[in-house]
């Protein structure tokens, strides 16, 4: 590798040296994907390979991207790339404009920065280096960037079957930019792969011989206007009172998970209780009492 000028900050950058384990060449600029990392003769040398979703839906969590050098690298061959700890050029897809402010990042099957996704802070104008389009950006890290609690009552009164919107909810997140929240409604404004953690913690009442099963779900839809479907159930919890109880049984519990997956911009996201019951028409109450949604980017 050509260091340069030295007095170019991005030319001090910590720069790893790595081999190709992508299935053709590396680009100049290009964003890579860790794979793994091996010491040989006393160096560290880490594999790379071209930005993807994994096949597993866990499988992306923890991914460390790296930037290749000014030079290419050739399949299986060896280069230098680096965290971009100081900025630097990087190659963008050229679809769209980035402008400084602006926040990119990689996305599936592609070297280049793409917008509404995460990771990469754009600091200057785009320009053209060599006949490719790069963009000065800096690395910047990601992890929980929004949470959506709520605390308080929602009531209803069921026949056999009732889903229940968790409607309270209420934004204590930094990265605003990134999500919108209203009645319990989360807007994903920035694609990308996000991790969720999310709980239903809440308490029931009902009368006895009434058998109720109650499960939390993490719904998604494609838009406002689309239907909703489940991203994750944290399974049924079920409750039988015992025919020698009068009047009301209450119980306080808690339904959790963890769903990793891409969302698209514009893309929604909310909590809802699915409860189930046995013939007839039981006087019934849930409360949320200690409900969230984190969202992590990735």
């Amino acid at each position: 590798m050509i260091l340069g000028d030295l007095r170019n900050p991005y030319m001090r950058t910590p720069w790893r040296r790595v081999v190709n384990d992508y299935e053709g060449e590396i680009p100049a600029h290009g964003v890579v994907r860790v794979t793994g990392a091996n010491i040989v003769n006393g160096e560290l040398v880490y594999t790379v390979d071209q930005p993807k979703k994994a096949g597993s839906i866990f499988g992306f969590e923890n991914v460390e991207y790296l930037v290749n050098g000014p030079h290419k690298i050739p399949e299986e061959g060896e280069g230098w790339a680096t965290t971009l700890e100081e900025c630097g050029p990087v190659l963008y897809d050229s679809s769209a404009t980035p402008a400084a402010g602006d926040t990119w990042g990689a996305s599936d099957e592609n070297f280049k920065l793409v917008k509404g996704f995460s990771g990469f802070a754009i600091l200057g104008d785009p320009t053209t280096v060599n006949g490719s389009d790069v963009v000065p950006a800096k690395q910047r890290p990601v992890g929980l960037m929004f949470q959506a609690r709520g605390n308080g009552t929602q009531d209803f009164s069921p026949t056999t079957a009732t889903e229940v919107p968790i409607t309270n909810l209420t934004d204590s997140s930094f990265g605003s930019d990134y999500f919108s929240l209203d009645a319990g409604v989360i807007t994903i404004n920035r694609a990308g792969y996000y991790r969720s953690f999310w709980q239903l913690g809440f308490t029931i009442s009902y009368v006895r011989n009434v058998n109720i099963a109650v499960a939390g779900q993490l719904q998604t839809r494609a838009n406002s206007g689309a239907s909703w479907s489940i991203d994750d159930s944290g399974g049924d919890n079920a409750y039988h009172p015992d025919v020698a109880v009068s009047g009301s049984a209450v119980k306080t519990c808690q339904i959790d998970g963890v769903h990793f997956d891409f969302y698209p911009e514009g893309s929604q996201l909310r909590l809802a209780f699915l409860a189930t019951f046995s013939s007839g028409s039981p006087s019934v109450s849930v409360g949320s009492t200690t409900s969230y949604i984190w969202l992590e980017s990735r």
